[in-house]
């Protein structure tokens, strides 16, 4: 599949105010492609499009309403490539979790990269090239104690973009899954990590998501590293799986610090519908 050619492109990234969607917007601005910045807050967005310069634009956008995506889609033109970066991360025991933030999660997490492809695949079809890239998370291949909600929406967009590359080919359109393991952003925020998983910063799996414009694969980790570990942790019979879990600190989303987190659990329960 040939290298996509970026300079005077549209560029389409949602959740594109802060972050992994800022750092990527930066990026692809910076190899010449006219960024639209999609964010639920739009004045964060138009913050962040004014930061990066005449090749950004900010945009009111609302992933969990397909009507609001399809407008994002519609003003910004056909894009060439289309980021559904938009995410959230709720924490703690699931038995306890309140079924509103649930279905927000599941609602932004999936359903967000599900319109968001669906709709700009249809032009990428119709022009005979594009590129989709769904960032979604090592969660999506392991298990994720104490992110269940998030840990179940980040398997199906990797099920999903397995399924939906498949079906795109022949057609010059390509899907790229993004997993990357934690991520220096607001979603860990609270969290004493430990040794696993290492943290990588934004700009990491930014640039991860500017290189498969040019390989184009169906799925990258983000380190490249990590690719073979979910496959490792299957082969451990599961009491050992779970010893060596906790004393890398893999339980750790039970155990946030409520006062540091607060201020992004409240986020996610506020966040209200956008035109």
């Amino acid at each position: 599949m040939a290298t996509l050619r970026l300079q005077g492109a549209i560029v389409g990234i949602t959740g594109g105010a802060g972050a992994i969607g800022l750092e990527t917007a930066i990026m692809f601005a910076g190899a010449g492609a006219h960024v639209a910045i999609g964010d639920i807050d739009g004045d964060a967005a138009r913050g962040a499009a004014a930061l990066i310069g005449e090749r950004a634009r900010g945009y009111a956008v609302d992933v969990r309403d397909r009507s609001s995506m399809a407008t994002f889609i519609g003003a910004v033109g056909a894009p060439l490539v289309f980021v559904n970066n938009a995410g959230v991360m709720p924490l703690g025991r699931y038995v306890d979790e309140d079924p509103a933030v649930t279905r927000r999660a599941v609602d932004v997490n999936l359903w967000g990269a599900l319109h968001g492809s669906q709709l700009a695949a249809r032009g990428m079809i119709a022009r005979g090239e594009g590129h989709i890239v769904n960032i979604a998370s090592l969660m999506g291949r392991m298990t994720a104690v104490g992110a269940v909600t998030y840990g179940a929406a980040k398997h199906a967009i990797v099920g999903f973009g397995g399924g939906f590359s498949d079906e795109l080919d022949g057609t010059g359109v390509t899907v790229t899954t993004v997993l990357p393991t934690a991520v220096r952003t607001p979603l860990i925020s609270g969290l004493a990590l430990g040794r696993f998983p290492p943290v990588v910063e934004p700009y990491e799996v930014a640039a991860a998501v500017l290189a498969s414009c040019r390989h184009r694969r169906p799925e990258v980790t983000v380190p490249r590293y990590l690719a073979r570990s979910p496959e490792l942790e299957r082969l451990l019979p599961r009491g050992v799986r779970r010893r060596v879990r906790r004393r890398l600190g893999g339980d750790a989303a039970l155990r946030p610090d409520a006062v540091q987190r607060a201020d992004y659990e409240g986020r996610i329960r506020a966040a209200e519908l956008v035109a």
